[in-house]
Order: C-alpha cells, then sequence, then structure tokens
C-alpha cells in the first residue's frame, strides 16, 4: 500500500489517523472518566457479551463446543451495534452476507500480508510471474 493504508501509515498521515480514530473512539463512549456515553457502552457490551455466554452454554455437547461460529456472531454483532446501532439474528441474510465478506477480506489481506511488510517480495524472484501472485502459490510455505 505504500504507506497509505491504516497499518503502515506513517509521518503526517499517521497523525492524522490517528487523531481521528480517537476522536470516533471518543465519540463511542471510549473516554477516561465515567458518564453517560461511558455507561451506554458498558451495558450494550455487558449486554452482548452475557448473550454470547448463553449462547454458548445452550450450544455445548458432553463432546464439547467449537465456539468460532458463537464468538463470530456475537463479537461482530457489538461491533455493529457499538459502530452502527444495528443488531443482527444469527440466520439474517444481510448479516450472512456481510459475515462473508469479512472472512474473504481477511483472507485476501492474509495473502497480501508479506508484501506489505517486505516490499521486496513486490519486486520478486522469479521473473515470469506476476509479483501479486507469487504468495499464493506458496501460501502453505507461508502461512503454518
Amino acid at each position: 500500500m505504500r504507506s497509505a493504508g491504516i497499518i503502515c501509515a506513517e509521518g503526517d498521515l499517521w497523525r492524522d489517523q490517528r487523531r481521528f480514530v480517537a476522536g470516533c473512539l471518543k465519540n463511542f463512549g471510549m473516554v477516561k472518566l465515567p458518564g453517560t456515553k461511558r455507561d451506554r457502552m458498558e451495558e450494550r457490551i455487558i449486554t452482548a457479551v452475557n448473550e454470547c455466554i448463553s449462547k454458548l452454554k445452550d450450544r455445548a455437547t458432553e463432546d464439547g463446543i467449537d465456539p468460532l461460529e458463537t464468538l463470530h456472531h456475537c463479537v461482530g454483532n457489538l461491533m455493529n451495534d457499538l459502530v452502527f446501532g444495528k443488531v443482527y439474528e444469527e440466520d439474517d441474510k444481510v448479516w450472512k452476507w456481510l459475515r462473508h465478506l469479512q472472512e474473504e477480506g481477511v483472507k485476501h489481506i492474509g495473502v497480501a500480508g508479506p508484501l506489505n511488510f517486505l516490499p521486496l517480495l513486490r519486486y520478486g524472484a522469479i521473473p515470469d510471474k506476476d509479483p501479486s501472485k507469487i504468495l499464493p502459490d506458496r501460501r502453505d510455505r507461508v502461512f503454518v
């Protein structure tokens, strides 16, 4: 991303982004001192945590439980609630679509991540290949 992204930003861009994010978090209620915004945020978080614990207890069996889907739903729903004020049911079509988009985005970031942190890979050692296709061919070796 050539230092233009959120993660790899530096200098004035980094400072501007940090200021913007800090302002957004303060508006959402992430402040040091107690107050009504913070109390409302804490209530929403506690509600989401209680829902998550309840769902995990309901889904537990003698053989154990795979908490991934439940945690994915509950954490994602909490973030949506805090940022957009919207909570989804697990079987909601829009919610399933949004989760699918998130999963696909993470896959793409995972493959391209080394290119951001090791820029020399862009100018690869394999002349016949497009640099963006070097890592997907070696994904199993890069991500253990």
